[in-house]
């Protein structure tokens, strides 16, 4: 028995050591493998998504069947080995040929997710942001609104109205996102912005609630093509509403014709009945007509100090303000009607 032991002894060492090598020369392989670019010639990237429920297998399968690997062995090994084929989180990735398969397991297990954008943008209206809103395909839509007023029912906002109360700001978002997510994420900094702002609002206003700020930084948003002038703005408003006089700001009254606008205000668009024209209804309209951004926002409350009652456009962003109707019809004579005297 101890002879036939120490026969087979060399040759059982033998068989371990080439094992050893084998599994050292594989595992070099490997490893060598694991640092190399994928498919280094391939141009075109692939966008993956890798479901809740879905395990590398299926993703190293789609990445054999689009040129990115050649079997899907290694990568299943690979993965096994460093542990990661556990940690895969489900997302929308953007894979390229010169992506490792390291580093491919590392993207997928960081949840390095392709991101989009949808911007909110300062003067828009909540119809014009639903809108554009819908033509965003990565999104899941379950909000049915399409205007102001169905979508404060749908979202069952605390605030007294929709329009104005979504922060104007760029939003990333990833696929599969809801499109209420982000815009419950849009109202929630508002709302915050909206407090921080009231708090450290100026005196001798003549606004009394953060609603009333909502409803003048937006008027002031439409009405400003310089952000030098907002303050400025802000104080012919603030003067007017001491005054008890009509606000008379055009963008009011284009809010109030909405869809039926057709880009040229007239004498008989400024005599339309609605609670928004500034030309028939004393003071703030009932909601505000735009989202407002964080400068107009503390225009409303800090007015630049001064006697200005009147304002008009001088063509090229900026405005000529007046402080008798003289002087403002000089000036539209100037700038709207092209006369000099």
């Amino acid at each position: 028995m101890g002879g036939w032991f120490r026969k087979i002894l060399p040759a059982a060492l033998v068989v371990v050591v080439l094992g050893l090598a084998m599994l050292a020369g594989g595992y070099w392989h490997l490893t060598r493998w694991a640092d190399q670019p994928m498919a280094a010639n391939q141009t075109a990237s692939h966008t993956a998504v890798f479901a809740t429920g879905d395990t590398l297998v299926s993703l190293a399968t789609e990445l054999q069947r689009h040129g990115f690997l050649e079997g899907t062995q290694r990568l299943l090994l690979l993965g096994r080995l460093s542990g990661l084929d556990t940690q895969l989180q489900a997302g929308e990735y953007d894979i390229d040929g010169q992506l490792t398969p390291r580093e491919l397991l590392t993207k997928l297990s960081r949840g390095d997710v392709v991101t989009y954008e949808f911007r909110i943008e300062e003067g828009g209206t909540v119809a014009q942001m639903l809108k554009r809103l819908a033509q965003h395909e990565a999104l899941t839509h379950v909000l049915q609104a399409r205007d102001a007023v169905s979508l404060h029912k749908e979202l069952g906002l605390a605030s007294a109205f929709a329009e104005g109360m979504f922060f104007p700001d760029t939003y990333q978002y990833r696929r599969g996102d809801t499109d209420r997510a982000l815009l419950w994420r849009a109202h929630e900094a508002m709302l915050q912005l909206l407090e921080q702002t009231w708090q450290g609002r100026g005196t001798d206003l003549y606004i009394h609630s953060m609603d009333e700020m909502v409803i003048l930084a937006s008027i002031i948003e439409k009405e400003s093509g310089l952000a030098a002038d907002q303050g400025i703005i802000s104080q012919v408003f603030h003067n007017r509403l001491a005054k008890r006089m009509l606000l008379q700001t055009d963008p009011t009254v284009i809010y109030a014709l909405g869809e039926t606008f057709d880009g040229n205000l007239t004498r008989a668009s400024l005599r339309v009945d609605s609670p928004f024209n500034t030309y028939r209804y004393r003071g703030l309209p009932p909601t505000p007509i735009a989202a407002p951004s964080a400068a107009a926002l503390q225009a409303a409350v800090h007015p630049t100090p001064g006697d200005y009652y009147y304002f008009v456009a001088r063509g090229d962003g900026s405005s000529q303000f007046s402080r008798t109707l003289a002087e403002h019809n000089r000036a539209v004579r100037k700038y709207q009607l092209g006369q000099d005297g």
